[in-house]
């Protein structure tokens, strides 16, 4: 540039500038493209891969239009609990003119629900020897406070009964029912005398316990159940039973006389359970759990996602699983008698075993991936289809699968127990609250009446 005037040359730099620097653009752009489209497929591929087993999928979404809502068996206004004290909220005088103001019609209610912050009552029992004056002879009364207290205990059957609730009800950690008492009730109370509380509540409730069992071996259907428990640092189990609105523990070992110990030899009832070999010498009729094998087998496919032998295997059980259950449901011939409908049933049970065997006998002996299971459900077979047999029993062992899950969560938050005396107490603790939560008893009054009288029938 000279005299203020653009050369032909500046251009031709400037230009060639110009150009340097687009084509250095450009190469940035197309270096952050392809990185933005790698990181777009990784997102697609995190957002297409199958979750892990601890991570619910996300739910469809509902298309169309929404359902019409499910009618209410009242309005949708809140419950109204039963007053225990009414307040009254009235104008004396007339804002306007000053007169006064009588009588009035209701137009608003509100109800406000409180909880009051009682500390504990202590009350003291003092006894008196008293002197005749005519003969001179001392009288002291015999005081029975078997009623109020457990032992020489200072701490009253119902909040023993409270106690008990909090432990093994709510599952609260010793010291969080130790805060609880001395922010609530103002009671200081050490771990040490918690524990005793409770040893001597499970003693109480010893023959209550024992009650629960015979209820249950005289069941026609048992549910049988066990997890982990450790006992002074060994490991161990817990084995459950439950029937109907009986629950049953006890801690030993994993070995298969603890289900004689636990069924006794009277037992001749329907026995439902999963695929653990501590229970294959059992007798009687059982039944299988089909949620564990149907897990097993959704297991599998998600192992091989790509093998269209196991793909079609799988539909093909989980068809004539689903074939079953509706058979199960439906009545035999109403003209048929009674032991004619049981023969009819037997029937159907041993025609949906021999479909299974067709089903997994071909793969049983192959290096094929679902020859495991076809392996167990060949051994089980005689025990997989007993509810269509008797309607009574269902396909899975839920019942005692939902037994079993809350002593999981306490083993995860206390460890275990550290003697044979403290396994002792709290399964029979946990016996008489599950019982008692499963009969719909309240949980409070029901341990107070225990602990009060121990012949207190929990059925």
């Amino acid at each position: 540039m000279s005299d203020g005037y653009v050369t032909r040359d500046d251009l031709l730099a400037e230009n060639a500038q110009l150009r340097a620097e687009n084509a250095r653009l450009q190469t940035e752009n197309a270096a952050l493209r392809e990185q933005l489209g790698t990181v777009s497929e990784r997102v697609t591929a995190l957002e297409r891969r199958t979750p892990p087993p601890h991570i619910t999928a996300n739910r469809p979404p509902v298309m169309g239009p929404r359902p019409a809502r499910k009618r209410r068996a009242q309005n949708s206004a809140r419950r109204r609990e039963a007053p225990t004290a009414t307040v009254v909220h009235a104008l004396d005088r007339c804002p306007d003119c000053g007169g006064e103001l009588t009588g009035g019609t209701v137009v608003a209610r509100r109800q406000i629900v409180e909880v009051p912050l009682a500390p504990a009552t202590v009350t003291e029992h003092c006894t008196l020897m008293r002197r005749c004056r005519q003969c001179g002879t001392t009288a002291t009364p015999v005081v029975d406070l078997s009623g109020e207290a457990l032992g020489q205990q200072r701490v009253g059957l119902r909040l023993t009964a409270l106690i008990v609730l909090l432990r093994e009800h709510c599952r609260l950690p010793l010291g969080q029912v130790q805060r609880y008492l001395q922010t609530v009730h103002h009671l200081a109370l050490s771990q040490g005398a918690l524990v005793r509380l409770l040893a001597q509540a499970a003693r109480r409730g010893e023959a209550a316990a024992a009650t629960v069992l015979t209820a249950i071996r005289a069941q026609p259907l048992v549910h049988a159940d066990e997890t982990s428990w450790r006992e002074a640092g060994q490991n161990g189990y817990l084995w459950s039973l439950s029937s109907g609105v009986y629950h049953y523990f006890r801690r030993g070992s994993r070995r298969k006389q603890m289900v004689d110990d636990l069924l006794g030899a009277a037992f001749t009832g329907t026995l439902a359970t999963d695929f653990y070999a501590a229970y294959d010498h059992y007798p009687g009729p059982h039944q299988r759990c089909w949620a564990h094998l149907l897990r097993a087998i959704h297991e599998l496919q998600q192992q091989y996602p790509t093998d269209a032998g196991v793909a079609r295997w799988a539909r093909a059980v989980q068809r004539l699983y689903r074939l079953a259950v509706a058979t199960a449901a439906v009545a035999p011939p109403a003209a048929l008698g009674a032991g004619e409908q049981a023969a009819w049933r037997r029937q159907q049970q041993r025609r949906y075993e021999q479909a299974l065997a067709q089903l997994c006998t071909p793969f049983a002996t192959q290096r094929v991936p679902q020859r495991v299971l076809c392996a167990r459900m060949l051994k089980y077979l005689p025990e997989l289809f007993t509810f269509v047999a008797d309607p009574r029993v269902p396909a899975d062992n839920n019942a005692a699968e939902r037994s079993v899950r809350p002593i999981a969560v306490r083993r995860k938050i206390s460890g275990g127990t550290r003697s044979a005396a403290g396994s002792e107490t709290r399964t029979v603790l946990w016996t008489l609250t599950d019982t008692f939560h499963a009969q719909r008893r309240n949980l409070l009054e029901a341990w107070t009446a225990l602990l009060r009288d121990p012949a207190f029938c929990p059925l």
